[in-house]
């Protein structure tokens, strides 16, 4: 099982190697942020973001500027190209 991590942890976790680290959809349009060791824990002690804009300004906000996204599990929009 994976440890929870704050946000200062996680960045200190934070691989050089960009494959150990990535934002991942976990069904429901909730969003986590895992590292090799650990997965991103918000201050009210829960790991999924209801938006992944939210994630996203929380790893900026600590210079995390390029990380992996994950997109299966995501519904197809259906539209026509």
């Amino acid at each position: 099982m994976k440890k929870n991590l704050t946000l200062q942890q996680f960045v200190q976790a934070f691989p050089d190697n960009y494959d150990d680290a990535g934002i991942y959809h976990v069904g429901d349009g909730k969003w986590i942020a895992k590292v090799l060791h650990g997965v991103l824990t918000k201050p009210d002690g829960v790991a999924e973001y209801d938006a992944l804009d939210d994630l996203l300004a929380d790893l900026a906000m600590v210079g995390i500027r390029k990380i992996q996204i994950e997109l299966d599990g995501l519904p197809a929009s259906g539209r026509k190209w």
